[in-house]
């Protein structure tokens, strides 16, 4: 009975990472477009998970690109399914990723 997210995951020190492994804080996490506008900001929080509520703004396609410590980060495909990140990026890869949402 919790909340409903557009967008949602954890960003991990490593690609391999274990499922109880805790993230990276402080990650800026932006939702961008087709025509590579951002249309939703957040950041990681202490266990390194991110998420944008349902009343956030959500199109399809669309990718994001993380930012931490002057470095970024940022998906090569556009996604079209939904928005729960961990679907794909888990430790073992899924449809085409290589495992973890990492840190840049």
């Amino acid at each position: 009975e919790g909340p409903v997210y557009s967008y949602a995951g954890t960003v991990y020190p490593s690609i391999d990472e274990a499922a109880d492994c805790r993230g990276v804080a402080g990650v800026k996490v932006e939702i961008l477009d087709a025509d590579d506008a951002v249309i939703a900001t957040t950041t990681s929080n202490t266990a390194g998970n991110f998420y944008l509520r349902k009343s956030s703004v959500a199109f399809k396609p669309y990718r994001a690109r993380l930012s931490f410590e002057g470095r970024e980060r940022e998906m090569t495909l556009v996604q079209s399914s939904s928005g729960d990140c961990n679907t794909c990026h888990d430790s073992a890869g899924q449809n085409g990723t290589l495992g973890r949402i990492v840190v840049p």
